[in-house]
């Protein structure tokens, strides 16, 4: 499916850190939406593995307003 998940967010799961895993289950289904959506077939010249929708710089900008969220919650 062509994407990988956060340390910060696999280290959040393992640690049983509030919402974690929700995050985590939200980013997989938004991923999965997008890889299902794609035709089955490319044109000539494309890559049957088009790059994700859900790009890398979104994930990390998710992943740092999470991180930021759950620093208020703590403070």
């Amino acid at each position: 499916m062509g994407f990988q998940l956060n340390q910060a967010d696999v280290e959040a799961v393992i640690n049983c850190v509030p919402d974690a895993i929700e995050r985590v289950l939200k980013v997989v289904q938004v991923k999965t939406e997008r890889f299902l959506e794609k035709p089955t077939r490319s044109s000539p010249g494309q890559s049957k593995m088009a790059s994700p929708g859900y790009n890398n710089n979104q994930m990390m900008m998710d992943n740092r307003n999470y991180q930021n969220q759950q620093n208020m919650n703590y403070e």
